[in-house]
C-alpha cells in the first residue's frame, strides 16, 4: 500500500475518533473539560477497538440472539477513563467508552448493558456527565438505563461485575482491558476470560520486560515484585526469566490460551524504528470464530501504521500540510496483504 493511500485510509479512521460530521455532539462532550492525555500512537489502539462493536453485535444478533431469546449482551471496559482523550494540541478524540457506544449505534443489535470502570473519581465524574449528554441526542438515546459507571480499582470492579454476571444464565460479553502496565492481576484476568465471549487486551510487554531486566541487575522494591507476581500469577522464580519482550508476550498469551480457543496479537508501534511498541491481544472462546479472517485483516491494517503517521494525519487535518516525502518511511506490505487491507477498508 502506497503512502498516499495509507494516509487517505487513516484519515478516514481518525475522523471517526474526531466525530467528523457530528461536531455538535463533540462540542457538547468537550464542555466537560477533563481529558486523558496520550501519545500519538494511542489512536491506533482505538482504531482497532472501533471495529469490534459493530462486528461483534452483528454476529451475536445473527447467530445467537435468535437461538437464545433470553441472551444478554454486555460490554465491559475496566480502564475506561474520562470518555475523551487529548494528544498534544490536537482536537479531542473519543475515548474507549464513547467510541464503543458510537460504533455500536451503527450495528444491527445493541449492548443490553455496559460497565465502565476507572479508579479516578475525576475521570468517572467526567464520564458520567458525558454519558448523560450523549443520551440527550436521539441517535444515542438507547444507552439510557443501560450502563453503570464504577469508581473503583479494576481488580475490585472485576469481582463485582463477575458476581453480577454469574446470576445471568445466557450471556455474551465483549471485554476491553487496557492497563497502563501491570495493574490488572492475573486472578481477575481469569475471571474476565471465563466469561463467554471475546476480549481485547493491551499488553505493555516492552515496559514489563525492562522492569524484570532491572530486577535481575539491581533488584526492585518489594511492592513492585509483588505487583509483577500478581500480574503473571507466577512465583518470582518463574517470572524473573521473562526478561525480554517476546518472553513476556509469549508467557502472557500462553496463560490466555488456557481460557480462550483463539488468540491473535497485534503490534502497535510509535514509529518505524520501533523505539516503542506494545501489543493488542484479541481473544475469542471459539477456536475458529466467525470473524477470524476479519481479525487477521485488522492485524495487517494496524501494523501497517505507526504513531508517526498518525501525527502526520492530524497535522494535515489542522492545515499543517507536509510533503509526502517528509513522512517517515512506513512498514511495507507484500503479496496478499494488499488485498487483505483493501478488503478490510471496504467493511
Amino acid at each position: 500500500m502506497g503512502v498516499k493511500k495509507k494516509i487517505t485510509d487513516l484519515d478516514r479512521r481518525l475522523e471517526i475518533l474526531l466525530m467528523k460530521g457530528k461536531e455538535d455532539v463533540m462540542e457538547r462532550l468537550a464542555e466537560v473539560e477533563v481529558y486523558n492525555e496520550f501519545k500519538p500512537w494511542t489512536p491506533l489502539k482505538l482504531v482497532g477497538l472501533s471495529y469490534l462493536p459493530k462486528q461483534y453485535l452483528n454476529i451475536v444478533q445473527r447467530q445467537l440472539k435468535d437461538k437464545y431469546r433470553n441472551l444478554k449482551v454486555f460490554y465491559i471496559d475496566l480502564f475506561a477513563g474520562s470518555g475523551l482523550n487529548k494528544i498534544g494540541n490536537f482536537p479531542p478524540l473519543l475515548g474507549s467508552p464513547l467510541l464503543v457506544i458510537d460504533c455500536a449505534t451503527q450495528a444491527n443489535g445493541r449492548f443490553d448493558y455496559m460497565y465502565f470502570v476507572d479508579s479516578s473519581p475525576e475521570y468517572t465524574d467526567a464520564l458520567k456527565k458525558r454519558l448523560e449528554i450523549l443520551s440527550e441526542f436521539e441517535e444515542y438515546s438507547w444507552i439510557e438505563n443501560r450502563y453503570k459507571v464504577i469508581t473503583k480499582d479494576a481488580n475490585k470492579a472485576a469481582d463485582e461485575i463477575s458476581e453480577e454476571l454469574d446470576k445471568i444464565k445466557y450471556k455474551n460479553c465483549l471485554v476491553f482491558i487496557d492497563p497502563y502496565k501491570w495493574e490488572f492481576k492475573m486472578e481477575n484476568l481469569r475471571k474476565m476470560l471465563n466469561l463467554y465471549g471475546d476480549a481485547l487486551i493491551t499488553l505493555q510487554a516492552t515496559l514489563i520486560a525492562k522492569e524484570i531486566g532491572k530486577y535481575i541487575r539491581q533488584g526492585l522494591r518489594e511492592k513492585t515484585v509483588n505487583e509483577i507476581t500478581e500480574f503473571f500469577g507466577y512465583r518470582e522464580n518463574i517470572w524473573r526469566n521473562f526478561n525480554t519482550e517476546s518472553k513476556v508476550k509469549n508467557a502472557y498469551i500462553d496463560i490466555i490460551k488456557n481460557y480462550k480457543g483463539y488468540v491473535e496479537d497485534i503490534v502497535v508501534r510509535s514509529g518505524n524504528n520501533f523505539n516503542f511498541k506494545y501489543f493488542m491481544i484479541f481473544t475469542s472462546k471459539r477456536k475458529d470464530p466467525p470473524w477470524k479472517n476479519w481479525i487477521e485483516s485488522l492485524k495487517v491494517y494496524v501494523e501497517s501504521f505507526s504513531g508517526d503517521l498518525v501525527e502526520h494525519c492530524f497535522n494535515r487535518m489542522l492545515g499543517k500540510e507536509k510533503r509526502l516525502t517528509d513522512i517517515p518511511h512506513e512498514k511495507k506490505t507484500k503479496g496478499n496483504t494488499q488485498k487483505s487491507l483493501e478488503d478490510f477498508n471496504n467493511q
